[in-house]
């Protein structure tokens, strides 16, 4: 299945917001050192925000992840 432009913006957008909200996340966390939780967000964050470098560039399968 390929997308559209118009879809892989749309799918971009969505991951954007979700990168910026990890962030904000890991932010609060480290601020109430809980240091755990703000690499988890960090993580997350970067992985959003490499998912949108990989749709604009190529498309990758929205798949949940499982396990």
């Amino acid at each position: 299945m390929t997308l559209t432009i118009k879809q892989k913006l749309e799918l971009s957008q969505i991951r954007v917001n979700r990168a910026e909200e990890a962030l904000k996340e890991a932010e609060y966390n480290l601020k109430g050192k809980m240091f755990r939780a703000t690499v988890n967000r960090s993580y997350y964050a970067l992985l959003y925000a490499a998912r949108v470098l990989l749709i604009l560039t190529r498309y990758i399968p929205n798949k949940a992840r499982r396990g």
